[in-house]
């Protein structure tokens, strides 16, 4: 019972942090290619790759 109770705990917490992540990736994915060409500026690509 506590192990099934935990299981829907994680998958809870997964399901409600999958979309704001998914949505934080993809706008940081959106702002590196909008700046590749200021890389000397915002050079994270080592960060996040």
């Amino acid at each position: 019972m506590l192990s099934v109770f935990k299981d829907d705990a994680a998958v809870g917490i997964y399901n409600a942090a999958y979309v704001p992540l998914l949505a934080v990736t993809t706008i940081i994915s959106q702002y590196m290619k909008m700046n590749k060409n200021k890389q000397h500026l915002f050079n994270f690509e080592g960060e996040f790759n």
